[in-house]
């Protein structure tokens, strides 16, 4: 079939123009349906919550405590519905009569902000035990870790509680059980010299 020509010869040049026309067309319709493509996949699904009784209240004391702990393990009896989480602590052994007091602050509201969260959690429970471990000295003044101090609570004891009405120090003394570390070395002298005391006279 002959090829039909204008008076100025441009057809060929109109052709050429519709296919870099078409070409740069098929190039954009590539690029769009490539970026689609790497969007999706680049989505990443939420998380699921975990499956079991114990990862869920794992994870709501991990929520709870943050980056105040170092580490956090949890362990559920099923049977009993006892939780027991133990939580270290890291930085160094505080040793002046200041540091000491403010360890123990620090391990009251820590055992707060974890019991809260888990009585209020909805889980079944029958009693949270939260324990504090950190830095303490050994009997050769070599860096350890020990307790800080534990508090337990019952259900029948949580069920009184008014959690946003309490503090850490006024939560402690409702606790069925605590204790608190009174030092963090075996011997004083490890630490902070001793308080000056008078001298007695003869």
């Amino acid at each position: 079939m002959p090829t039909y020509h204008n008076a100025t010869g441009q057809r060929p040049a109109i052709c050429a123009r519709a296919r870099v026309l078409g070409l740069a067309l098929a190039v954009l319709i590539c690029l769009i349906v490539s970026g689609c493509a790497t969007t999706h996949s680049a989505r990443t699904p939420a998380p699921s919550p975990p499956a079991t009784v114990q990862g869920r209240l794992e994870l709501i004391a991990r929520q709870a405590l943050g980056d105040a702990v170092h580490d956090l393990a949890a362990t559920y009896d099923t049977q009993g519905e006892a939780l027991e989480l133990t939580a270290t602590l890291a930085g160094g052994v505080p040793r002046t009569e200041a540091d000491i007091q403010a360890a123990q602050e620090h391990v009251k509201l820590l055992c707060l902000h974890a019991q809260q969260a888990e009585w209020t959690s909805g889980n079944p429970l029958r009693s949270v035990t939260v324990t504090i471990l950190g830095p303490t000295l050994d009997d050769y003044a070599d860096v350890t870790t020990g307790p800080y101090g534990a508090a337990v609570l019952t259900s029948t004891t949580a069920a009184t509680l008014a959690w946003g009405s309490l503090s850490a120090d006024s939560a402690w003394q409702r606790y069925d059980r605590v204790w608190l570390a009174p030092t963090y070395a075996p011997n004083q002298h490890y630490g902070a010299p001793p308080a000056a005391t008078a001298t007695p006279t003869h």
